[in-house]
């Protein structure tokens, strides 16, 4: 008696189709954030702002990303924009992330200081000071102060602080 060998089945391919990305939402000039109070992690990155990606601790981005992925404030003045970046939404670990208007971002280990509700950071003997409660910017050096009011501004939080 002769005894055939099973053929092999040909199991069917299905195609793969890639799975597009989720798309990013940015802020724009004159977005409302947060109006209805959701309790929300991040703020959207802005358009065009390059996020670092999660695995690199490269110089972070004015979109944040890498281990500080959280923004917790961004804010735009008439000389620069600066980011606050975090690794939660704590404000435990933070850094800071400003670029002068046509300049290189610099990317800053930074501090919450409640007292005055600011985000401190310090680089070659100038310290940058972001208030939290309305996004100015000021930089102290060598006794000079430059501060620089806010023209749009967002935080996690969005709540009016003279109310």
């Amino acid at each position: 008696m002769t005894t055939a060998s099973p053929t092999p089945s040909k199991t069917p391919t299905t195609p793969t189709t890639p799975v597009a990305a989720k798309p990013v939402k940015c802020t724009k000039p004159g977005d409302l954030f947060n109006v209805a109070g959701a309790d929300v992690d991040t703020l959207p990155p802005d358009c065009g702002a390059k996020v670092v990606p999660a695995g690199g601790r490269a110089p972070l981005g004015l979109g944040c990303g890498g281990t500080y992925p959280t923004i917790m404030l961004k804010t735009t003045t008439a000389k620069s924009k600066t980011t606050i970046c975090g690794t939660n939404s704590s404000g435990e670990k933070v850094r800071m992330v400003t670029r002068p208007n046509g300049g290189t971002a610099l990317d800053l280990p930074s501090a919450y200081e409640p007292g005055p509700d600011a985000f401190v950071a310090k680089k070659d003997g100038t310290t940058y000071i972001v208030e939290a409660y309305n996004g100015s910017l000021t930089a102290e050096k060598d006794g000079t102060t430059q501060r620089q009011n806010s023209s749009d501004w967002i935080s996690l939080d969005n709540e009016s602080d003279y109310d």
